[in-house]
């Protein structure tokens, strides 16, 4: 990487960083994106070449957090040994677990505003598509070892899978007392209904 990429890189690492802290500390409704630049050191100009939007900032910020957790559940997928159950719960104590740390006000924030429509919704249709393609390489693994029936339909197993998942983080982002263990009891109670049916 050339000095003039690396530079790049951290300035758009920078303005990320930045408008994290800001989205925690005030919310994103109440930050502008000229208090990013101020407080990532750098023009308005040479924040909006990187990110015209406000939106396209969340968008990178929450972009992030999927690939790291893509990145653990290839892990886990690839660690299969036959249990489907015990890996689709692993798999959701990941998510429950990054997503309950540092940035549970930002998921908050960012489900508020693609319910309220005040954020492009089309913005996170990416997003999603990487939970998806998770489930199904993970059942299309099962199917192939003999765990799955020969005949369920994987992308549609894959998306119900998907749906229960997103509800439940929804329900547990926007409910402040909601526990998280019971809501991860829910949601495995939920995914074993739709599994079951199709296991060996």
């Amino acid at each position: 990487m050339s000095l003039r990429e690396q530079k790049k890189t951290q300035a758009r690492e920078k303005i990320i960083a930045e408008a994290e802290r800001l989205f925690r500390s005030q919310g994103i409704a109440a930050t502008t994106t000229r208090q990013i630049a101020a407080s990532a050191g750098i023009s308005y100009q040479t924040l909006y070449n990187y990110f015209p939007s406000k939106a396209l900032i969340v968008h990178a910020i929450i972009a992030a957090e999927v690939g790291l957790w893509g990145a653990i559940v290839d892990g886990l997928i690839k660690r299969y040994d036959g249990n489907l159950m015990q890996t689709l719960a692993q798999i959701n104590q990941v998510g429950f677990d990054q997503f309950n740390e540092k940035n549970m006000e930002l998921w908050r924030e960012v489900s508020v505003a693609v319910f309220s429509r005040s954020m492009d919704e089309t913005k996170l249709i990416s997003l999603n598509q990487v939970a998806h393609e998770r489930y199904h390489a993970l059942l299309l693994m099962a199917q192939g070892m003999g765990h799955l029936d020969a005949q369920v339909d994987l992308h549609l197993l894959a998306h119900t899978l998907y749906c229960l998942t997103e509800y439940a983080f929804l329900l547990f982002f926007l409910d402040h007392s909601q526990d998280k263990d019971a809501a991860m009891s829910t949601l495995q109670e939920q995914i074993n209904l739709v599994i079951q049916p199709y296991q060996r």
